[in-house]
């Protein structure tokens, strides 16, 4: 079956153009040609009747509301920053952007998308409520994690809802427990090493047995009076070769190397425990950690195993130093939180960390099954991202393709195009998330006319896959799967 999706654009850099999203298999592609003008005729009156959002890829969402997107630049020597689209915020914490393979520094550009199209239509179990977002970059794995901040829907409250995300290791939906929860804006959030879509629901066997005694419950570690958390004697008195180490200054970091899930059946709903990230928030305005917000929990009743890692620096543009502790601290929710919308109640009772264990100095960006960042190598303007889970053994192999005019090609074979236009890598068997990027440092210098941005399977099994293509502030992402030789044009454009 071949879908045309047609979509109508405007924007700083480009004059009116018509964007095609063509899905097809190589070998029936003239089919499609012969019959394109009917094909168009039908598209442009379900366009008469239908809002542009609703046209999208099997988007399910009754109601998706009016897209929007935003773009941002950040460097790998900064102190991080935030992105904000409405209520929707993506936290950048400090050094959470590698840099460059020679230590130089790198750029990432960063989105927020709101309202696309739903990466796979939701199982009957998952209840959506709220917008479907998109942060980006998708794929890429950061040194340090950010946070995804979501506001909750009218008449939900921080328990009722999980924040749920599309695997692409699993190709599947699933669950981060909420590590991060304001009552003044009714925001929750997670931290996250790699970005994508992200949306709050209701979920049978995890947030729908409200009134049973199967509810999420937490725990929450945060400043109080002048003591600071997890206690005073175990924390208080770190310091390294350039002295003490303020409590003010210090990030509490949980890291979970063991969970017994109290109710089994809500295990497959859950991401990877070792993805999950459970710290002291940054502040939203610098880089010193937020301890009133402090630790907040909100996930699966069980026996928690966590690790204890400290972070500090002495000034903003530091590179953190870090300590792990000997001892583990096990931490058992055995109740439901009760939440409002000022605040959460019945938090399990947190048993002290041991204080007769030692510190030792180690590295901040490793350790703890923690992932390997990506390197940063291509950024600009212009940028197209391909992103897939591509296995424990590098099973599939897709390509990105850029065509454009004068014959223009730049892909695998061809890597280097006219004025700065370059495809970064080519990935074959690398396993685990991957991306291909094509890239140019700035839009005025690419050849005026007419560009088409195709992804295509060049081998392995079948693959789920997502595209992101910035062009300066415009910002948009699409899924799809493929399977043998097949291929998939993401986008086409015109430059005058």
């Amino acid at each position: 079956m071949k879908t045309i999706l047609v979509e109508v654009k405007h924007d700083e850099h480009f004059m009116y153009f018509l964007t095609f999203n063509i899905y097809f298999m190589k070998a029936n592609f003239s089919s499609l040609q012969n019959n394109l003008p009917k094909t168009l005729l039908f598209v442009f009156a379900v366009l008469g009747m239908a809002l542009w959002g609703g046209c999208k890829k099997d988007n399910v969402d009754p109601d998706p509301g009016p897209s929007s997107s935003i773009t941002q630049q950040l460097t790998s020597d900064s102190e991080g920053g935030v992105i904000s689209l409405g209520d929707f915020d993506l936290v950048v914490s400090p050094n959470s952007i590698p840099t460059l393979a020679d230590g130089s520094t790198a750029t990432v550009t960063f989105s927020v998308e709101k309202n696309g199209a739903m990466p796979k239509t939701l199982p009957g179990e998952i209840d959506k409520k709220g917008d479907l977002v998109h942060f980006g970059p998708e794929g890429f794995i950061f040194q340090e994690p950010l946070f995804v901040m979501l506001p909750l829907p009218p008449g939900e409250t921080a328990e009722s809802v999980s924040i749920i995300t599309y695997d692409n290791e699993t190709e599947s939906y699933k669950v981060y427990p909420t590590t991060y929860f304001d009552p003044e804006t009714n925001i929750i959030g997670t931290g996250v090493y790699n970005l994508g879509y992200f949306f709050l629901g209701n979920i049978e066997d995890v947030t729908e047995d409200l009134n049973s005694n199967k509810g999420q419950g937490g725990f929450h570690l945060y400043q109080l009076g002048q003591t600071w958390y997890p206690i005073d004697g175990v924390t208080w008195h770190l310091s390294s070769h350039l002295g003490p180490w303020y409590a003010v200054d210090n990030y509490h970091k949980l890291f979970l190397t063991n969970f017994e899930f109290a109710y089994d059946e809500q295990r497959s709903w859950y991401v990877d425990m070792h993805r999950w990230v459970v710290q002291t928030p940054p502040n939203v305005t610098g880089w010193k950690p937020n301890h009133n917000i402090g630790i907040k929990f909100i996930g699966p009743q069980g026996t928690y195993t966590w690790g204890l890692r400290i972070s500090h620096k002495y000034f903003q543009l530091d590179l953190p130093e870090c300590q792990d502790y000997s001892i583990p601290w096990v931490i058992t929710v055995d109740k439901p939180v009760t939440c409002t919308f000022s605040g959460c109640t019945n938090y399990s009772t947190i048993t002290n960390l041991p204080s007769n264990g030692t510190w030792t100095p180690v590295s901040c960006f490793s350790g703890y099954n923690r992932p390997e960042a990506t390197v940063p190598v291509c950024t600009g303007d212009f940028q197209a991202t391909l992103t897939w889970y591509n296995g424990t053994g590098g099973d599939t192999d897709l390509d990105l393709h850029l065509y454009g005019p004068d014959n223009m090609h730049v892909y695998y074979s061809s890597k280097i195009g006219p004025n700065g236009i370059l495809l970064d890598r080519d990935i074959i068997s690398t396993p685990g998330y991957v991306q291909e990027n094509i890239c140019a440092p700035n839009m005025n210098d690419m050849p005026r006319g007419e560009y088409r941005i195709e992804v295509d399977h060049y081998s392995g099994i079948e693959k789920d896959f997502q595209v992101r293509v910035v062009r300066g502030n415009y910002s948009n992402s699409y899924s799809s799967t493929l399977s043998s030789d097949g291929a998939f044009i993401v986008e086409t454009f015109t430059l005058e």
